[in-house]
């Protein structure tokens, strides 16, 4: 999270202070936090960021003391951009070869990309899978890092068919789904050492 508070001059300063997010918040949104401001009310604002969702709150507060003369009131603003989408808890799988597990969880366990940053030398430094209404994290794991494995789990809406597109993505078997009391669930390895494990719940 990254919050400021400083005053700035009326609706010209404000456009100004305004510009430093334009490069990350979509311009609709600049132009209604303008409004918002210029109405003196809080408003608060999504909008997308680089594949991630986040949340603007802009507050005009009360007009400030001002010089004699001066036609713009002085206002204080206050900026809060908050990821809003991102579970507060999420696996962060540290790899070799980054990309090639994102294109597996893409293939094989139904992962949507999101934010992706690369190094100078194009490697993964970070990269977002949307799974379901969650979020996996991987990276490519620094020099002198260990990679590690991860054990994750899935609810499904058919465990058979979500362990079948992993094994098609590449994934060997850890078990084939079978009842058991709470769902049936079976599992698999990728090619990274991480097991998956699908369940269909039982209602």
């Amino acid at each position: 999270m990254v919050t400021a508070e400083t005053p700035v001059r009326g609706s010209r300063s404000t456009l100004a202070e305004l510009e430093r997010f334009r490069s990350a918040i979509h311009a609709a949104s600049l132009d209604a936090a303008m409004r918002s401001l210029l109405l003196r009310k809080r408003k608060e604002l999504v909008a997308p960021i680089d594949g991630t969702v986040a949340l603007l709150v802009v507050s005009a507060r009360a007009p400030l003391p001002r010089p004699p003369g001066d036609p713009f009131p002085r206002l204080r603003l206050r900026f809060r951009m908050e990821p809003v989408t991102t579970p507060k808890l999420a696996p962060y799988l540290l790899v070799q070869d980054a990309a090639g597990l994102g294109q597996f969880v893409q293939d094989g366990i139904g992962g949507t990309p999101g934010l992706r940053v690369l190094d100078q030398h194009g490697k993964v430094n970070h990269l977002d899978m949307r799974v379901a209404d969650s979020l996996v994290m991987i990276a490519e794991a620094p020099h002198g890092r260990p990679t590690f494995p991860a054990m994750l789990h899935l609810y499904v809406p058919d465990a058979d068919a979500a362990y079948a597109r992993a094994i098609a993505a590449g994934a060997t078997s850890v078990r084939a789904p079978i009842d058991a009391e709470d769902g049936r669930r079976g599992g698999v390895r990728d090619s990274w050492g991480n097991e998956w494990w699908f369940t269909r719940a039982f209602q």
